[in-house]
């Protein structure tokens, strides 16, 4: 058999095996890792922006309900022109949030057009609030498709931590062995 021994044959497939392992963990696993934290940074961007999304959310009901006080103070009252003015003022800006502008056919506040404005209001923000919740919504399933993208990359490298384990086992068991099979080839090359 000259040069090719069975030791030779088992220093050879250890270190093969041995080379397979590093591939595996350099290559696999260093991609996926790469992979997750890609997903964790746009987890935390849906993170960010549903909080931000959350936070207008809020300040639009807080300023409905201050739009809703005033127009029942306007209702209960002849207010002055200013009050009114600041009203009005307040109600726009309540639409230029939400996108919208006020409408032209909307006439001026008064005590007497006071419902106008408020069910026109009520329905600009009706809708906002329910883009801006559709929002939050498609952010979480977002987030959680890639939570759940970011649990399997990090399964596979577990497998494949345990793969390329197994294979550095293997190896070293194969390079070391190799005494025991030089032993043997030497015996069998002399006739013992």
């Amino acid at each position: 058999m000259g040069w090719f021994t069975i030791s030779r044959m088992m220093i050879i497939i250890g270190v093969l095996m041995t080379v397979g392992s590093a591939a595996i963990s350099h290559k696999l696993i260093a991609e996926n890792e790469v992979s997750i934290m890609q997903e964790e940074n746009e987890m935390q961007l849906c993170d960010d922006q549903i909080r931000d999304t959350w936070q207008i959310l809020k300040e639009t009901e807080r300023r409905e309900d201050v739009s809703t006080l005033m127009a029942i103070l306007i209702a209960e009252q002849e207010p002055m022109p200013q009050a009114l003015e600041m009203a009005a003022i307040h109600m726009e800006e309540l639409m230029l949030m939400a996108g919208v502008e006020a409408p032209e056919s909307l006439p001026p506040l008064t005590p007497q057009t006071w419902q106008q404005w408020q069910g026109t209001l009520e329905s600009v923000l009706r809708d906002y609030k329910r883009q801006l919740t559709d929002k939050i919504d498609t952010l979480y399933m977002g987030r959680m498709e890639r939570a759940e993208t970011v649990s399997e990359l990090r399964r596979e490298n577990h497998e494949f931590r345990g793969y390329a384990l197994l294979l550095q086992i293997l190896g070293l068991i194969l390079v070391l062995s190799n005494r025991m099979f030089d032993s043997r080839d030497a015996d069998n090359l002399t006739g013992v």
